[in-house]
């Protein structure tokens, strides 16, 4: 899909810059095999470089599902500190109720 916009666009443009002359030109049939090669040209050029784009995105796609569980695994790590956190505080509340000892402020 993406080749035949290409070369639509390219045809299209081709045609509105040769078509802007004052004068009409008649073509010679060299010329105009001339223009079809570099129109083909073009065609590959843009394949090549769909390719790459398609590679590049796949490759980052892959990078961000690494980076997604990376960051799973450290939602998971934090959520167990804050778990020991109240674990700690709730054993220091107990103990300071039997001991007389000041209550563990709430860390935030």
């Amino acid at each position: 899909m993406s080749r035949r916009l290409g070369l639509a666009f390219l045809f299209g443009g081709a045609v509105l810059i040769l078509g802007c002359s004052d004068q009409p030109k008649l073509w010679k049939r060299s010329e105009i095999e001339t223009i079809a090669e570099d129109f083909a040209d073009a065609s590959t050029i843009g394949g090549a470089l769909e390719a790459s784009y398609q590679a590049r995105i796949s490759r980052l796609e892959e990078e961000n599902q690494a980076l997604r569980a990376q960051l799973a695994q450290q939602q998971r790590e934090i959520d167990r500190l804050f778990e020991n956190d109240e674990a700690i505080r709730q054993n220091f509340n107990y103990l300071g109720r039997h001991h007389g000892i000041a209550p563990m402020p709430k860390s935030e």
